[in-house]
């Protein structure tokens, strides 16, 4: 009798190290910052002894599929502008995570237009990558292309005067464009990129 007493006690005190009391979401908290960018997130279910289970299904869902999307395996992906929670569930127990998405939705380019002379020094327009409420992100790349490289031509964020006439210079940052209309006057030819004047 006090063998089986015993036993019992041992394998209800066994289950109860057993249950998942939380679920652990690595990392804590989440910034993406352009449409299609992902993570990998990882759920761990514990006890209150810090006991993890490893072989324990974990089901995970995300409230806003506009803004994120998160697929079986915790494989997060960045689908638009905006906040969205993401759950973990694991034991009867869930776990949340906040997920930020900052993507680049304008590109400003100031001034909308210019015009140089053939033999002007380049010359560094304005450019400001807009998220959805209008806040300028500072950590994104700027790449910008002449249309016409006989008119204009680029180095860096810098537009240098090659030739007569009129070309658009579009700028680039993430998967946004602004554009500037570049006009040249003059005769001649001014210096193409990577024969800069000293």
């Amino acid at each position: 009798m006090k063998r089986t007493l015993s036993l019992s006690l041992a394998l209800l005190a066994l289950a109860g190290c057993s249950r998942v009391d939380y679920v652990e979401i690595e990392p804590s908290q989440v910034l993406l910052r352009r449409r299609g960018e992902g993570l990998q997130l990882r759920a761990k279910p514990m006890n209150r002894n810090g006991q993890y289970f490893p072989r324990e299904p974990v089901s995970w869902s995300a409230d806003d599929p506009k803004v994120a999307k998160i697929d079986r395996d915790g494989q997060l992906t960045a689908v638009g502008p905006g906040h969205a929670v993401v759950t973990a569930k694991a034991g009867g127990r869930t776990s949340t995570v906040d997920v930020e998405v900052r993507t680049v939705e304008t590109v400003r380019v100031t001034p909308a237009s210019v015009t140089l002379k053939v033999d002007d020094g380049a010359f560094r327009p304005e450019v400001e990558p807009l998220d959805s409420k209008g806040h300028e992100l500072k950590d994104r790349t700027i790449e910008m292309k002449a249309a016409d490289e006989n008119v204009a031509d680029v180095d860096g964020e810098q537009i240098w005067p090659v030739g007569p006439g009129h070309t658009v210079v579009t700028v680039r940052a993430d998967d946004r464009s602004g554009s500037i209309e570049v006009t040249v006057t003059g005769t001649g030819k001014g210096t193409k990129k990577g024969k800069r004047r000293q």
